[in-house]
């Protein structure tokens, strides 16, 4: 059985006093006091003026030291990105030619059956590849049928002359990571096909 005592009240005796620590005597606080009431205020308004503006300087410190300490994390934090972005296109630049050595081996035409199965294979590892590397911020640059971008082309060929040059042909495909063009596509340019409007 649980006992279920409720809690005592303390009395409070009306009579009894908050301790109060005593102040400290002016010698204490380094403070020599003149015997007149009026230069002792003086003495004593200027040391609190002192104190406060000590007190006023060592906050300011203080502030300016958090500060200063959040700058430096803040800083730390963006080299630490700057140099991961820095390895990742480090990392991305020496895979392009492995992509382009995956690319060329899937374009030869599998005679076969052997062949075919082998190079689906590695169709299938090439797209798990491309998976990783997209997921890391790789991406292919458009360009066949796109209007050309010399940000993002590389003009190898000229076919004919014209002033809105199309993209007719990619013969070796260009990569972004991010916003950051890596290799432009280097593609055969021409001027665009005319519409018919009949």
């Amino acid at each position: 059985m649980t006992d279920h005592t409720e809690p005592t009240e303390v009395p409070i005796d009306e009579h009894s006093e908050v301790e109060i620590a005593p102040a400290p005597s002016p010698e204490e606080l380094g403070i020599e006091l003149p015997d007149g009431p009026e230069e002792a205020i003086d003495v004593l308004l200027r040391a609190v003026a002192e104190a406060r503006a000590e007190g006023a300087e060592l906050r300011d410190g203080h502030l300016r030291a958090l500060a200063e300490a959040d700058n430096i994390r803040k800083r730390s934090i963006r080299d630490r990105a700057a140099l991961i972005e820095q390895a990742t296109e480090r990392t991305m630049h020496k895979l392009l030619p492995v992509l382009d050595s995956f690319r060329a081996g899937l374009e030869v035409e599998a005679t076969t059956e052997v062949e075919q199965k082998l190079r689906n294979g590695m169709s299938g590892v090439f797209t798990q590849l491309m998976d990783v590397l997209s997921s890391e911020g790789l991406v292919a640059i458009e360009a066949e049928g796109e209007p050309f971008d010399p940000s993002f082309h590389e003009a190898i060929s000229v076919l004919g002359e014209g002033d809105a040059l199309v993209v007719h042909h990619q013969m070796r495909p260009g990569y972004r990571l991010g916003e950051r063009v890596l290799r432009p596509a280097s593609v055969v340019v021409g001027p665009a096909p005319e519409v018919d409007g009949s």
